[in-house]
């Protein structure tokens, strides 16, 4: 069971993927996956430069 001030650690499986992104890649492969599943219309990714 997961409790408050717990950590989690989470990373993409996709190995694509996870050479590109930052951090292991969960929010971009949780992204990829709500864009392929028709949950979300768009993803609007900022870049600092």
């Amino acid at each position: 069971m997961v409790a408050k001030g717990d950590m989690v650690y989470a990373w993409t499986p996709d190995s694509g993927l996870l050479e590109k992104a930052e951090c292991g890649g969960a929010v971009t492969a949780l992204l990829k996956y709500a864009l392929e599943n028709k949950i979300v219309d768009a993803v609007l990714a900022i870049k600092k430069g």
